[in-house]
């Protein structure tokens, strides 16, 4: 059976021998134990002396100073970190109040409110319902559910008509706004100044141009008047000088035909420039043909992204 020292029969073997009274072999006979055993505890006996009289609190202190700059740096870096969260957060005050857990277990209500940047007390506030805006919205509601192409303006006049209700159009407006309720209506405009891309684009000739006498200078341009039950497009051709309307034709169509039938290149000749803008009909092939533009006139046509003088006809304005 092998024999088993306890650590304090092992220092007491070393100390024996370390008193130099008997030899290794004495020792091993009087304890029983190998003579290579005893110089082997002897060697990790003088190891241990030497690191018994190390001064531990030096390392120890070193060691602790070094973890309370980590933690230091750290929360320096947390600090730094939620500060940016902050600044850059896009949430808005309800979708932040929405993240707060009011039985989270270890984060308080308090802690959890400075995280998010909002106030404590925002937290128990209940909005106040005012019974007679309520019914007011109530009312808009079921008018709006009947006609949804309502806007602000019919609204108020159902009101004060069906309800005997008389607000502001800005208070409607108010109203339809907390309640996300807008007209549905057709949004598409008429795309009179979308240039098609396939067409050419010819210089710019008029760049510090006098212009001094009439039939120098035509410009035209295509405009929609707003119907009833839709839009008509009026082309006009106009005297740059004179603002004559030489010619002008109306149709309830973009098509390009419309802008070419010109009877004014029969009656006062063709000018010697010729400016549009940038429409689809009106810088088609059809429009830029030597039948109304002669050879002169179609290298000066120009195809330009901005509107020309006018936009409407006044009721005095030079018949075709």
């Amino acid at each position: 059976m092998k024999k088993v020292f306890t650590p304090a029969q092992k220092a007491a073997v070393v100390l024996t021998l370390w008193k130099g009274e008997q030899t290794v072999n004495q020792v091993s006979s009087l304890y029983g134990v190998h003579p290579t055993q005893i110089r082997n505890w002897s060697i990790i006996a003088e190891q241990g002396l030497t690191n018994l009289f190390a001064d531990k609190r030096r390392s120890e202190g070193k060691e602790q100073t070094e973890l309370i700059q980590q933690l230091y740096q750290l929360i320096g870096q947390r600090d730094t970190e939620l500060v940016w969260l902050k600044k850059n957060c896009t949430l808005t005050h309800s979708e932040r109040t929405q993240l707060i857990e009011k039985e989270h277990p270890t984060i308080s209500l308090t802690r959890q409110a400075a995280l998010l940047d909002i106030s404590r007390s925002s937290l128990y506030y209940q909005p106040r319902v005012n019974p007679e805006e309520q019914r007011l919205m109530n009312r808009i509601d079921q008018i709006y559910t009947h006609c949804p192409f309502y806007g602000s303006r019919k609204i108020r006049w159902a009101l004060k008509n069906d309800y005997a209700v008389h607000l502001g159009r800005e208070q409607v407006q108010r109203l339809m706004r907390l309640m996300g309720l807008a007209a549905i209506y057709p949004k598409v405009k008429p795309k009179t100044s979308q240039p098609n891309v396939q067409h050419r684009k010819y210089p710019y000739l008029l760049n510090n141009l006098a212009i001094t006498r009439p039939n120098q200078v035509w410009g035209t341009d295509i405009t929609y008047l707003k119907l009833e039950t839709g839009c008509a497009y009026l082309t006009v051709i106009l005297d740059w000088f004179s603002r004559y309307v030489i010619s002008w034709q109306l149709s309830d169509t973009l098509e390009a035909g419309f802008c070419a039938e010109r009877p004014c290149a029969r009656r006062f000749g063709s000018p010697l420039r010729k400016s549009t803008t940038a429409t689809r009909a009106a810088n088609t092939p059809v429009w830029i043909t030597p039948t109304f533009c002669s050879l002169k006139t179609l290298r000066s046509a120009w195809m330009g992204g901005a509107g020309v003088w006018i936009t409407s006809l006044p009721s005095d304005c030079g018949a075709p």
